[in-house]
């Protein structure tokens, strides 16, 4: 008897986890507590972080625009080209490939980019 109650509660269990019935509670966040890396969290940070709010990101990439056309207005068509493929994660190595010149002369464009940028 004890055997066929437990095999029963075991069954009842998986049943009721696969119904997902308490999802949306069982996958929800606390308002307070800790994150996976045991920092503590309140609502008031989780508020006042930025880094997800849609109107910071927003000015954040026109931010980022303004600043990108300010630097090649400075820039060689060249350069623009060097520093248009730098901004897309390429390396000096790369860039001389696609743009068939030597990688030192990429190297030296760079340099110029980084003397322009600085000024």
């Amino acid at each position: 008897f004890a055997k066929l109650c437990i095999e029963r509660r075991i069954l009842s269990a998986i049943v009721s986890s696969n119904r997902k019935k308490h999802k949306i509670l069982n996958e929800s966040l606390s308002i307070d507590g800790y994150d996976d890396d045991g920092v503590s969290y309140t609502l008031d940070s989780f508020l006042s972080d930025q880094t997800n709010n849609p109107e910071y990101r927003v000015i954040l990439n026109e931010k980022e625009k303004e600043l990108i056309l300010e630097i090649k207005d400075k820039l060689t068509p060249f350069e623009e080209q060097v520093f248009d493929l730098k901004v897309k994660g390429f390396n000096y190595k790369e860039i001389a490939k696609l743009l068939s010149k030597d990688p030192k002369s990429i190297d030296n464009a760079i340099s110029r980019i980084k003397k322009k940028i600085k000024s």
